[in-house]
C-alpha cells in the first residue's frame, strides 16, 4: 500500500506525474527512454509508467421529478500512464490527461470539484489562507484491498479565478 500525500492538480501538466515508484498499482513500462522538462525549463528523467488507483470520497446527485438526492458514497478511479519522475517534489494529476484519456474532468470554476466517469463528483475542500491550495482526501493502493490511509490531492489554485476567489480577493486584497 502505497499512502499519497500531497498531489497538485496541473491545468499546464500534459502527463500524471509522481516521484515514487510505490505509488503505481501497475507498470506499463519499467525502463522507458524520456525525460520531463519542469517550469525552470530543466530536464527530468522518466524512470518508469504505470497506472495509478485512488479511492476518493464521492457525490452523487439524482434527480426524481422535482426532487434532488444527494447520495455520499466512495469510487476508485485509475489514473493511466502516470511518469514516475525522482526528481520532482511533488505529485501532479494533469488535467488534460485526465480528460482526455481518464474521463475525469476537472472544475475550477465555483463548482470546484472533479467529475469521474460515472457522473459522480469529488469536491474540492476549502481553500484557506494558509494553504492556497484545495484538497480532496484520497487513498493510493497497490491491491484491490484499500486501507484506512488519509492523505491529500491538492489543487493549486493559484491562476484559476472562480467568483468565490474574485469575491476573496476584494474582501482580503488577495
Amino acid at each position: 500500500m502505497a499512502a499519497c500525500s500531497s498531489a497538485r492538480i496541473g491545468c499546464g501538466a500534459t502527463k500524471h506525474c509522481t516521484p515514487y515508484l510505490d505509488d503505481l498499482s501497475s507498470i506499463t513500462k519499467a525502463n522507458p527512454s524520456g525525460t520531463v522538462r519542469v517550469g525552470n525549463g530543466k530536464q527530468l528523467r522518466v524512470a518508469a509508467v504505470g497506472n495509478v488507483h485512488l479511492q476518493v470520497s464521492t457525490v452523487t446527485t439524482m434527480r426524481q421529478g422535482n426532487r434532488t438526492r444527494k447520495h455520499k458514497g466512495k469510487e476508485t478511479l485509475i489514473l493511466t500512464n502516470v511518469l514516475v519522475v525522482p526528481q520532482l517534489a511533488c505529485r501532479l494529476f494533469s488535467s488534460s490527461w485526465g480528460w482526455t484519456h481518464d474521463g475525469i474532468g476537472t472544475h475550477l470554476n465555483d463548482a470546484q470539484h472533479l467529475t469521474l466517469p460515472s457522473g459522480a463528483t469529488v469536491t474540492f475542500k476549502p481553500m484557506t489562507r494558509a494553504s492556497r491550495h484545495f484538497k480532496i482526501d484520497t487513498v493510493c493502493t497497490t491491491s484491490d484491498e484499500l486501507t484506512s490511509d488519509d492523505s491529500d490531492l491538492l489543487h493549486a489554485a493559484l491562476g484559476h479565478a472562480s467568483m468565490t476567489r474574485i469575491r476573496l480577493a476584494r474582501i482580503g486584497g488577495g
